[in-house]
């Protein structure tokens, strides 16, 4: 197998050489998509924490456990399908807005991988910060 071959076939991997470089390139390629993804993202995120948060100052404890559990199986949906579409944004090819939301058969595997990788970092950060510190960088990417 030559070098050409080689690279050829690895063109659709992440390239961690240089991902500042890598993302801007991609961002000038999509910028209004890639800003209504992250603004839908933020929005939907910010939504049930901003009224769970209301909620429990004004002392509705209930109303406030109720919205964050409705809210984490939510969240994780809108989470994966942007890990979905970004990585197809990656790999060049076409998405729609309405895929950010087509994400439910992953949701199991992605709410358990991510109660895992918090347990995981917070008893790391109990026993001690680096190990903390150790466990948040090293579980960070579980969830892709």
């Amino acid at each position: 197998m030559n070098h050409h071959q080689s690279t050829s076939q690895h063109d659709s991997e992440i390239n961690l050489g240089n991902p500042l470089k890598n993302g801007w390139r991609i961002f000038k390629r999509y910028p209004i998509l890639l800003i209504t993804l992250s603004l839908i993202y933020i929005s939907i995120s910010f939504i049930p924490s901003y009224a769970a948060g209301q909620s429990a100052a004004r002392g509705y404890d209930w109303l406030s456990i109720l919205i964050t559990v409705v809210g984490i199986p939510i969240d994780a949906i809108i989470a994966i399908g942007l890990i979905k579409l970004l990585l197809k944004i990656h790999r060049g090819e076409s998405v729609r807005i309405r895929e950010l939301f087509s994400s439910d058969r992953y949701i199991w595997s992605f709410l358990i991988t991510s109660i895992a990788v918090g347990l995981v970092t917070m008893i790391g950060f109990m026993l001690f910060i680096l190990p903390g510190i150790y466990f948040w960088i090293r579980l960070s990417f579980a969830q892709y």
